[in-house]
């Protein structure tokens, strides 16, 4: 019924400034490297366990 998800490193990858992802809290130790690995600045904040990254320039 769903459509196919986008693969988040993809999603976090293509981040427009000011864009918000959340995170699942199942999938931040895997996003982590990724995020550290980014060419643009991001702000992170946690949420409910989940983690909530925003684009910031």
């Amino acid at each position: 019924m769903k459509s196919k998800p986008v693969s988040l490193p993809k999603k976090i990858k293509s981040m427009k400034p000011n864009n918000m992802i959340g995170i699942p809290a199942d999938k931040i130790q895997g996003a982590l490297p990724i995020l550290n690995k980014l060419s643009f600045p991001i702000s992170r904040e946690y949420q409910n366990g989940s983690l909530i990254i925003t684009r910031t320039a």
